[in-house]
């Protein structure tokens, strides 16, 4: 595999531990597919609708390796899931780890957490963070 080539995280994460909780992005950073870059940078977009983590682990998981991380949160609590035309009344966007997210963009290399509607600020910190 070249060193830019990332394979896709379900590869190294086997089918029965894949989850939507922030917790496996701990796996990122050992990936090393980054090569020798001397500037690493991930950028998450998400609904920010995770199971359980911890974010001092994550945070040291990507300080550890130096892979500043910018987190963008994509829907918000007025997401509905439609079905046969109709909002379904049973969901309602589970925002139970907001506090550790806030902690974690916080202390990201974005210092935030950024929105979807904030493109240009998004693009602004990347520049300003990979030269």
């Amino acid at each position: 595999m070249k060193p830019n080539n990332p394979e896709p995280l379900a590869w190294e994460i086997s089918s029965a531990h894949v989850t939507t909780s922030f917790s496996t992005l701990e796996t990122v950073p050992k990936l090393n597919f980054y090569g020798t870059a001397k500037r690493k940078l991930l950028v998450v977009i998400s609904d920010m609708e995770t199971g359980g983590f911890d974010s001092g682990v994550l945070r040291a998981a990507f300080a550890a390796h130096r892979i500043g991380l910018v987190l963008v949160q994509a829907g918000s609590t007025h997401d509905r899931v439609w079905v046969n035309g109709h909002a379904d009344p049973s969901y309602q966007p589970q925002r139970s780890e907001a506090a550790k997210i806030a902690r974690l963009a916080e202390a990201s290399a974005g210092g935030r957490l950024f929105t979807i509607g904030d493109t240009r600020a998004v693009a602004n910190r990347v520049r300003a963070l990979v030269g």
